[in-house]
């Protein structure tokens, strides 16, 4: 299974901007009850990549206005 994280933000003039911030992917026929979330290093590594996009878009807006 494949699961991929978006940040989705919406302009003040309601265009909408989608960046794709993770993928994750488990093999279920061998998963355990821990296998289904994302591991810490997962989630830190989804947290920079939002955060990179989200400061990138704003800094991008502020310059459009």
């Amino acid at each position: 299974m494949q699961g991929r994280i978006k940040l989705e933000a919406t302009t003040g003039w309601g265009e909408v901007i989608e960046y794709e911030v993770g993928q994750l992917e488990r093999q279920f026929a061998t998963a355990t009850a821990e296998d289904f979330g994302p591991t810490l290093k997962e989630s830190k590594d989804i947290l920079r990549q939002f955060q990179s996009a989200w400061t990138e878009k704003n800094v991008w807006l502020s310059d459009c206005r």
